[in-house]
């Protein structure tokens, strides 16, 4: 099981108060380097992390400004017809005439997907139609899904593509939400 810098620091300090064992007794119980016990001995809160510099990256440096815009212009569109990392990378090659590599270009664009969206906004999602019961126990008024144009259609069936009824379309449609 990992444990965190600052519970590792806490148990060996623990164990030097209690047992009063040497520094690689302590080192070897714990499977660290003596160095990180004196460090623990020192300070209950451990020393931060060394920050590296950004490493330069001569291949895709001069082209991120042109897929960070394309990717900007990708939130417009529906997500059919956006740009994957091989369609960008093949428009670096054509338009760009870049000596890229597809994996370059590829982990590029990983890396600004598993950032988080600093454009994105919270949209609430409203309380799904079979979580409300059935139609005659839930009232008239259900809420739909704000993102989609219609209530959210989730069924324990088969089949996940069943018609909402037209009725329960009117009621939701002439009832304002709050």
């Amino acid at each position: 099981m990992a444990r965190s810098r600052v519970e590792l620091f806490e148990q060996i300090r623990r164990d030097w108060r209690a047992g009063g064992s040497s520094i690689r007794e302590l080192a070897v119980r714990h499977h660290v380097h003596r160095r990180t016990v004196r460090q623990a001995l020192a300070s209950a809160v451990p020393p931060p992390r060394k920050t590296y510099p950004p490493r330069p990256r001569p291949a895709i440096g001069p082209y991120t400004a042109v897929i960070d815009e394309w990717l900007l212009a990708d939130r417009d569109v529906p997500p059919k017809q956006r740009h994957t990392a091989r369609r960008i990378w093949q428009r670096l090659v054509a338009e760009h005439g870049a000596g890229v590599a597809e994996v370059t270009v590829s982990r590029y664009v990983a890396r600004l997907c598993r950032q988080p969206a600093a454009l994105d906004v919270f949209q609430p999602r409203l309380i799904c139609r079979d979580r409300l019961g059935d139609r005659e126990n839930r009232g008239a008024s259900a809420p739909a899904c704000w993102r989609s144009q219609g209530p959210i259609r989730r069924y324990r069936s088969a089949s996940r593509h069943q018609p909402v009824p037209s009725d329960w379309l009117a009621e939701t449609a002439s009832t304002p939400l709050e």
